[in-house]
C-alpha cells in the first residue's frame, strides 16, 4: 500500500499501474479554418505510448502528495519534476502548459528555434509531412503552403501548372465551403485561362477597368479579377482567406511600382505566388522586392515555400539543434522557455589574454544563491554532483541593519488567505541563508594607479584649516590633475567631509575622495570606509545626480573584496530606478526573500513588460493606489502560493541554478588592481531576464490596475490579462475587502492644466497648430456628440460592472462628426455613422470612447488613405496626424488591449470590425 498523501487517500499499487517514465515535448500542430492554417506549439506529456495533456497532470500535482494519477495508474511527482513539470499548469520554471505558442515560418521549416527551447527534451512536428515525389507536385505544394499558413508559391509559369492550380482551389473550396479566394492577374492571361478553368465556379471580374459593375459580392467562393478591376474600392475594402497571385513578377519588378503598392495593401491571411516562366524572380533584386511582398524575410523559408520544379527540395532540412555549453547561459526570448546553454564563440585571430594570476584570497560574494527548491532539486542533482567546488566556509550572512525601515504594511497574510480562499495546508519550506565563497583573479595594478595610491597615503592626514572653493571638473581626477589653489579646497573640504560637514562642491573633487576610500585610505577598518564611502553618497546624490550610478557599483565591489557583513539593500532601497545589472538582481533575490514579500512598485516594475507609469489611470490620479495595493497583492499572491503549493513566488518561477561569472572590481574609478584584483568570480541569477516570471508579474500588475479601475470608478478596463482563475479570485476578494469599509468618491475626471511654455513651442515649430486658445473643440465635440444609450444615471448603477451599462435595446450606435456642428450658421454636408450592432462589448466601448474627430480619421484610414490623408482633420483639431493616431491607440489600448492603428495604417485584423463604418452625405 502506498500513501500519496492527499486527503489520506491511499494508492494500492499493486492494483494501478505506475508508470516509472515520462518525457515532456513540445509539439507542433496547425489549425486550419476556411482553408488556411495557422501554426501552433504547445506542451504534451508522453507516458508510456500515450499522449496527455501536460498541463492537467501539472494542475492534479499536490503540495503534499506524492503522486499523481494518469490514466489507468500513477506516476510520481519527482518523475514529472524530472521531466520537467511544475504544479499549477507550468513548467518547472512557471512557464504556462496549456497557452499554444504561435509559431514563425523559419520555425516550422527548421521545425525547431532557440526560443522554442525549454524545460522539454525536444520539439516534435508529428503532422508536418513534406511534399515531394507525388504526381501532382505544384497542387500538393500549395496544399502544405495553406495547412501551416506560409506565404509561398511555384516557379514555372500560370498557364503551365493551370490545372493543378484549378485542382487546389477546387478542393479547397470544396473543404471548406467559406473560403474567399481571389486569383490576381493580367487580363490576357486570364483569358487564356478561362478556357482552361471552364468547370471552375468563380466570379470573373475581367471586364476592365472601372467599366466593371459589381452587381454581388460573393460572402465566399472564388474571385478572379485583373488589377485594374482589384483596385477598385469594393474589392480593396475586402479581406480574403487566400490571394493568389498569377505572374506578380511580370506584372512589377520594382517596390516603387503602384502594382506592387496594390498588390501589397491587398488584405488576406494567406498570399500565394505563380511566377512567370520567363523566371524573373531568379533576378535578384525582382526575388528581393517579392519576397518582401511575400513578407518572408528569412533566405532559408524562401528555398523551400517557392517550389522550383526544376529542382525541387527532396525534404526539409534537419531539425534544428541547440549547442549545449555549461559555460555560458542564456535564456529563450519569447516563449518564455527555460534557461538554455549556448556555446561561446570564441575568436581566431588576435593575441591571446595571458591567464590571470590568481591572488589566493576568498571573497565571499553578496550575490549569494538560494539552494535548487526541494521541488527542483532532482532535476538538477545530476548537474551539482559534477559541478566541482571551490570553497567550504562558513559564510556572513547577509544580516539587515537595523536602520531598516519597517515594511509600509503588515497584511498578516495567512490568517487573510484563510478567510480568503480554502487553503491547504503548507509544507515547511524556507531558503538557505549560506554564502558560497569565490577567489579573486587579478594581476598587479598599472603604474599609474599603484603610483595614485602611495601618494594618497602620504597625503592621507594632510589638512587645510580654510580655503576658498575653486571649480574642477576632471575626467579621472588626481592629486596632479588639481592647481594650487584646488589642492588646498580639496584637502579642506575633505576634513569637512570628515566631520560629518558636506559643503557644495564640484563633482570631481568628490570622485578624488571616493577614489581613497576604494584604495584604502582614511579608514582604519574596512566597515568605517563603506560607511564613509555611503555617507558621503547620501549627502551629495541630489545635487550630483551622476554620482548615484557609480557609486553604487563602487560601494557593492568595496563589500565584496572586504566580506564586509552588511545588507546592500539598505542602499539599494534608496535608488531603485538607478540599479542595473548585477547590483539589479541582487536586490531582485533579496526582495524575493523577504517574508512576507516587500517589495516596492518602482522595483517590481523593473519586471513588467509594460510600463504603467504611462496609462492614464496612473497619471491622472492612480499613482499612490498602484504604489500601495501593488505590492500588497504581490505579497498575498507569494503567500498563497507557499500555503497552497509549498513554493513561493521565486521557487514557482524559477530561474534555475546560477551560473558564474567574473565581475570587474571598481571600473571607471582609480583602482589600484594589486590590492584586490582585477576581477572576482560569482554567481548570480538573472531574475529580471525569467520570461515566465517577468509575464506573470506584468499580468499581476495589470489585474490590480484593472480591479483599482473598479473601485475608484475609472472608466475603461485592460484587456488580454490571463492568470490563473484562483490568483484573480484571490485578488477580487482581498481588493473586496480593503475597499468594502472604504467610501470611494465618484472620479470626476482629471483637472485640465496647460502647460503654455509648451504650447507655445508648439505653435512656433507647427504650422498645423491655429486657434487652439480661441476654439476648444473638445467642448464642441462634447455637445455633437451623439450617443444613442440611456440616461447617464443608469451608468455605474453596478459596481462590479466593467464597462459603461448600455441601452439594452441599442441597434446602432450612432457617432456623428464634427461637420454635423453648425459653423456660421451653414448646415452640416456629411457626418460618420458606426453601427455596432453585433460587435462584441469591448467594441461597443472602444466606439464610445472616440471623438468624433477620432472617428473621422479612422475612416480615412479605412478607406486607404495614408497620413497626408489626415491633415485636413489633424489642422481642424489643432494638431498633428502622428499625435491624432496616438490618442486612438491610447483609447484602443484602454478598451480593446491591443493597437488599432500599426505605423500609419489599421491593424489587418480588426478591419471587418469597421464594415459598418461609413460617411453619410446629406
Amino acid at each position: 500500500m502506498i500513501d500519496n498523501g492527499e486527503d489520506g487517500i491511499i494508492v494500492d499499487a499493486q492494483m494501478c499501474e505506475a508508470y516509472q517514465a515520462a518525457e515532456l515535448v513540445l509539439e507542433g500542430y496547425s489549425e486550419v479554418n476556411n482553408g488556411v492554417g495557422q501554426a501552433y506549439a504547445i506542451p504534451v506529456l508522453t507516458v508510456g505510448a500515450h499522449r496527455l495533456k501536460a498541463a492537467e497532470v501539472s494542475r492534479s500535482i499536490k503540495p503534499d502528495g506524492s503522486l499523481v494519477p494518469v490514466l489507468d495508474g500513477y506516476i510520481s511527482v519527482d518523475t514529472l519534476r524530472q521531466a520537467g513539470v511544475g504544479p499549477m499548469g507550468r513548467t518547472i520554471h512557471g512557464a504556462v502548459l496549456d497557452r499554444p505558442y504561435q509559431l514563425l515560418p523559419v520555425e516550422i521549416i527548421a521545425r525547431g528555434s532557440e526560443r522554442m527551447q525549454g524545460a522539454w527534451n525536444r520539439v516534435i512536428f508529428p503532422d508536418l509531412v513534406w511534399p515531394h515525389g507525388g504526381t501532382y507536385p505544384v497542387y500538393e505544394h500549395l496544399k502544405f503552403l495553406a495547412q501551416w499558413g506560409l506565404n509561398g508559391g511555384a516557379r514555372g509559369g500560370a498557364f503551365k501548372h493551370a490545372d493543378q492550380i484549378r485542382m487546389y482551389m477546387n478542393d479547397t473550396i470544396h473543404r471548406y465551403p467559406d473560403t474567399k479566394i481571389l486569383v490576381v492577374g493580367k487580363k490576357i492571361l486570364l483569358d487564356k485561362l478561362r478556357e482552361s478553368w471552364i468547370e471552375l465556379d468563380a466570379m470573373w471580374l475581367t471586364a476592365g477597368g472601372k467599366e466593371q459593375m459589381f452587381q454581388e459580392i460573393l460572402p465566399s467562393g472564388i474571385m478572379i479579377a485583373t488589377p485594374n478591376v482589384a483596385k477598385q474600392q469594393q474589392v480593396q475594402t475586402m479581406s480574403f482567406d487566400i490571394i493568389i497571385m498569377l505572374e506578380p513578377d511580370d506584372l512589377t519588378k520594382s517596390s516603387t511600382t503602384q502594382i506592387y503598392k496594390q498588390l501589397k495593401k491587398m488584405k488576406s491571411r494567406l498570399k500565394l505566388a505563380i511566377y512567370a516562366e520567363e523566371d524573373y524572380i531568379s533576378q535578384s533584386y525582382v526575388s528581393t522586392t517579392h519576397m518582401n511582398l511575400l513578407k518572408i524575410n528569412e533566405y532559408t523559408v524562401s528555398q523551400y515555400v517557392i517550389y522550383n520544379p526544376k529542382n525541387p527540395r527532396k525534404e526539409l532540412p534537419r531539425p534544428y539543434r541547440r549547442m549545449v555549453r555549461p559555460s555560458i547561459i542564456t535564456q529563450s526570448a519569447s516563449l518564455h522557455m527555460t534557461e538554455m546553454e549556448l556555446e561561446g564563440e570564441r575568436g581566431e585571430k588576435g593575441t591571446p589574454i595571458p591567464r590571470r594570476e590568481d591572488r589566493g584570497q576568498s571573497i565571499p560574494s553578496g550575490l549569494t544563491p538560494w539552494p535548487v527548491p526541494e521541488r527542483h532539486a532532482s532535476v538538477h542533482m545530476e548537474q551539482a554532483q559534477n559541478t566541482p567546488i571551490l570553497s567550504e566556509v562558513v559564510g556572513i550572512p547577509a544580516s539587515v541593519s537595523g536602520s531598516e525601515p519597517k515594511s509600509p504594511f503588515d497584511l498578516k497574510l495567512h490568517s487573510e488567505i484563510d478567510s480568503l480562499f480554502p487553503l491547504q495546508p503548507r509544507s515547511a519550506r524556507g531558503l538557505d541563508s549560506s554564502t558560497t565563497l569565490f577567489p579573486t583573479r587579478g594581476i598587479v595594478g598599472d603604474a599609474s594607479e599603484h603610483r595614485f595610491t602611495k601618494r594618497a597615503r602620504l597625503l592621507e592626514n594632510t589638512t587645510e584649516s580654510s580655503a576658498e572653493f575653486v571649480p574642477f571638473m576632471n575626467y579621472w581626477p588626481t592629486y596632479d590633475s588639481m592647481t594650487a589653489s584646488q589642492t588646498r579646497w580639496y584637502f579642506y573640504w575633505r576634513g569637512e567631509v570628515r566631520g560629518q560637514r558636506y559643503p557644495d562642491t564640484d563633482l570631481s573633487y568628490l570622485f578624488l575622495y571616493v577614489y581613497e576610500l576604494i584604495n584604502g585610505i582614511g579608514w582604519k577598518e574596512p566597515l568605517q570606509g563603506y560607511h564613509m564611502m555611503v555617507d558621503v553618497w547620501m549627502a551629495y546624490r541630489e545635487r550630483h545626480r551622476k554620482l548615484t550610478s557609480h557609486l553604487l557599483e563602487w560601494m557593492t565591489d568595496f563589500a565584496l573584496v572586504h566580506q564586509l557583513p552588511i545588507s546592500l539593500h539598505d542602499a539599494f532601497r534608496y535608488a531603485p530606478h538607478e540599479l542595473s545589472g548585477d547590483l539589479l538582481e541582487m536586490e531582485l533575490k533579496y526582495s524575493f526573500e523577504t517574508e512576507p514579500l516587500d517589495i516596492p512598485l518602482s522595483l517590481l516594475l523593473r519586471l513588467s513588460d509594460v510600463d504603467v507609469s504611462k496609462s492614464k489611470f496612473y497619471t491622472e490620479g492612480g499613482e499612490q493606489s498602484m504604489k500601495e495595493y501593488v505590492p500588497k497583492v504581490f505579497a498575498l499572491v507569494d503567500a498563497y502560493l507557499a500555503k497552497q503549493q509549498g513554493l513561493r513566488l521565486i521557487e514557482m518561477f524559477y530561474p534555475g541554478p546560477m551560473p558564474e561569472k567574473e565581475r570587474p572590481l571598481f571600473q571607471s574609478a582609480m583602482y589600484d588592481e594589486s590590492q584586490h584584483g582585477r576581477s572576482v568570480v560569482i554567481q548570480v541569477s538573472r531574475i529580471s531576464e525569467h520570461v515566465p516570471l517577468r509575464e506573470f508579474a506584468t499580468q499581476l500588475i495589470r489585474l490590480t490596475e484593472n480591479k483599482l479601475r473598479e473601485k475608484l470608478n475609472f472608466k475603461g478596463r485592460l484587456r488580454g490579462i490571463e492568470l490563473e482563475s484562483e490568483i484573480e479570485t484571490l485578488v477580487s476578494r482581498y481588493m473586496d475587502r480593503m475597499f468594502m469599509t472604504t467610501p470611494v468618491q465618484e472620479r470626476t475626471g482629471p483637472a485640465v492644466v496647460i502647460d503654455e511654455r509648451k504650447l507655445a513651442q508648439l505653435q512656433q515649430d507647427s504650422e498645423f497648430v491655429r486657434d487652439i486658445l480661441t476654439v476648444n473643440l473638445e467642448e464642441v465635440e462634447d455637445a455633437e456628440f451623439v450617443v444613442n444609450h440611456e440616461d447617464e444615471g443608469s451608468q455605474g448603477a453596478d459596481d462590479g460592472d466593467e464597462d459603461t451599462a448600455l441601452c439594452p435595446n441599442l441597434s446602432q450606435h450612432n457617432l456623428q462628426g464634427i461637420e454635423e456642428a453648425e459653423v456660421d450658421g451653414q448646415p452640416p454636408e456629411s457626418y460618420i455613422t458606426w453601427d455596432v450592432t453585433g460587435l462584441p462589448e469591448e467594441w461597443v466601448e472602444f466606439a464610445d470612447a472616440l471623438s468624433a474627430i477620432q472617428l473621422e480619421a479612422i475612416y480615412v484610414l479605412k478607406e486607404g488613405h495614408d497620413l497626408s490623408g489626415l491633415q485636413n482633420i489633424a489642422d481642424e483639431a489643432g494638431t498633428m496626424p502622428e499625435l491624432l493616431l496616438d490618442d486612438i491607440n491610447q483609447i484602443a489600448m484602454d478598451t480593446l488591449g491591443d493597437l488599432m492603428i500599426d505605423g500609419e495604417e489599421l491593424t489587418e485584423e480588426y478591419v471587418p470590425m469597421l464594415a459598418q463604418l461609413k460617411k453619410i452625405i446629406s
